[in-house]
């Protein structure tokens, strides 16, 4: 009996010590689980903030930080959301609490998070990541992002030597080359327009802007315009603008010494090919985009659409006698001329007759012409877009005379405004079966190394104003404008080019009447629609007209070049 509780009290310490282990195995096991666990977790919270998701990358971490393992883990990825969103005092407070809990080794995937940064232009975030990992030892992101860091914050010896030490490639070789451009120059280039010519940048060392392109005033750099309407990082990037340089400078020289403005379109895609302020003296440089002008005859259009759409038959209005001017309400509305028998519709159009027009408001009623205007974008409210574009107004026709004021309204003048950019609108759904694209400034916006853009401009339909059928006859009549021998732009005629306009003239006698004009060119596929405003220029067949022709002379040979 001895013998045998002597041999239980030697078995019983080594049951208790397998007892232990098992439990230091079974912690082991239960801390590594946790372990992985958590460090999936940051990794999916890494693929959410890269996504854009911060509220779903913040529910992981914190189901990460239950578990209580890897606490720098997940401290450095709260670090990176932190950077992410611009939180920098945030990011470097958590990012200094993951070294102190010892991150050597990262739970981010660092190439990947640094190339999904770097190819998002997030230049801030990316440096602060970068000189996190080199403080806390251990793996660091790769050069190649490090340098492109440092080349968009302008610090072009860091950038050059961590381009030293970066893998060959053609990331390496595009950086490579606008570092060898920035050193050569002494500035950096953020806006170019669609060839890649320079619009704007700013000077190294003293961070002073750098304008090629003085003339788009307002609409680059005032409190509205898109410098204002760009993100942060987006200027540290490249942003190619839809915006040519040779369509620009032809405006901007066409329209010479007058205030005013001229908008360029593409009428198939609403890429805006040029863009020009001349600011008057009370308009406080306000853009092309915001500004208000009396339409004028332009308007005409609009009211042989909503003729054609309504229901109503120009030809039961023609032959129509022109005396030069009518009464309505008791008073008298004028034509700017007499113009004897006017034949059809076409004729009105190229000798600009109001009383045609106005009997065409009249025979549609109010109700009906407003109708047209609102598809044509007059009175809406301002679209979303990379400006902020507004569209014409409809002022109210005074209750006492409402014939007459209906017939103004018919010929754009009066109670009614539109703004240049919105004229060029309306032209371009005109050129282009009666749809309008939306206009946009900004092509694209692409990170320095990468190839493809992060962004792309906003286009798609911004209205559907009226039929192709209807846009094909208003077409022909706005062809009537250069090739009848009384046509009102028949100085603008061109040899060998094809193109249709409608002159205007508006605003008052005193100091001087404007000039608005808007058209598309070639006629049969129109590569530019355009409107321009040139203020106390006159009568609009005469330096409108000559505004028009300088304009499509400069322009045309690139009507074949995309």
């Amino acid at each position: 009996m001895s013998s045998f509780h002597r041999h239980g009290r030697r078995r019983r310490p080594r049951r208790f010590l397998r007892w232990v282990i098992l439990l230091l195995l079974l912690a082991a096991a239960v801390w590594l689980a946790a372990g992985w666990r958590a460090g999936s977790l940051v990794r999916r919270a890494q693929d959410a903030l890269l996504a854009g998701e911060p509220e779903r990358a913040a529910r992981l971490l914190d189901r990460a930080a239950f578990y209580r393992a890897g606490a720098g883990k997940v401290l450095e990825a709260r670090g990176l959301a932190a950077l992410l969103a611009g939180r920098d005092e945030e990011a470097g407070r958590l990012l200094a609490e993951a070294r102190t809990a010892g991150v050597r080794r990262s739970g981010l995937d660092l190439p990947r998070a640094a190339a999904s940064l770097a190819d998002g232009a997030q230049y801030e975030a990316l440096a602060g990541l970068a000189a996190h990992r080199q403080e806390a030892g251990g793996a660091d992101i790769p050069p190649l992002f490090a340098a492109e860091a440092e080349l968009a914050l302008d610090r072009l010896d860091a950038a050059a030597a961590l381009l030293a030490r970066a893998a060959a490639g053609e990331r390496r070789d595009r950086l490579q080359e606008i570092l060898s451009r920035r050193k050569r120059d002494g500035r950096a280039i953020s806006l170019v327009d669609r060839t890649g010519r320079p619009v704007y940048g700013r000077q190294l060392g003293s961070g002073e802007a750098v304008v090629e392109v003085p003339e788009l005033g307002a609409a680059l750099d005032g409190p509205e315009g898109l410098l204002a309407r760009l993100e942060r990082r987006d200027r540290t990037g490249v942003v190619t603008l839809t915006l040519d340089l040779t369509y620009q400078r032809a405006a901007h020289a066409a329209l010479g010494r007058f205030a005013g403005a001229f908008v360029a379109l593409d009428p198939a895609s609403g890429e805006i090919l040029a863009l020009v302020n001349h600011p008057g003296a009370g308009d406080g440089g306000v853009p092309a985009y915001r500004r208000q002008f009396e339409p004028g005859s332009i308007l005409k259009m609009i009211t042989l659409a909503a003729t054609l759409d309504g229901g109503v038959d120009p030809g039961s209005l023609f032959p129509l006698g022109c005396s030069g001017n009518m009464t309505l309400d008791g008073r008298l509305f004028y034509d700017w001329t007499r113009h004897g028998t006017v034949a059809d519709a076409d004729a009105a159009t190229a000798v600009s007759c109001n009383l045609a027009f106005a009997a065409m408001g009249l025979e549609l009623g109010q109700a009906r012409l407003d109708d047209a205007l609102r598809a044509f974008g007059f009175g809406q409210g301002p679209p979303a877009g990379d400006l902020l574009m507004e569209f014409g107004r409809l002022l109210p026709v005074e209750p006492s005379t409402p014939r007459l004021g209906l017939a103004q309204r018919a010929v754009g003048l009066e109670n009614v405004t539109i703004t240049p950019l919105h004229a060029a609108v309306v032209a371009a759904a005109l050129a282009h079966g009666g749809k309008a694209a939306r206009p946009h400034l900004v092509q694209s916006v692409r990170a320095l190394g990468a190839a493809t853009p992060y962004r792309r401009g906003e286009a798609g339909i911004l209205l559907e104003a009226t039929t192709p059928s209807t846009a094909e006859v208003i077409g022909r009549a706005m062809r009537a404008v250069i090739t009848s021998p009384e046509g009102t732009g028949r100085r603008a005629a061109l040899p060998g080019l094809e193109f249709a306009i409608k002159t205007g003239t508006a605003g008052e006698r005193q100091p001087g009447l404007n000039s608005i004009i808007f058209g598309y060119a070639p006629v049969e596929q129109p590569r530019v629609a355009f409107a321009f405003v040139a203020e106390h220029a006159g009568k609009a067949e005469l330096e409108g007209a000559r505004i028009v022709r300088d304009f499509l002379t400069t322009v045309r040979s690139e009507f074949g070049s995309r």
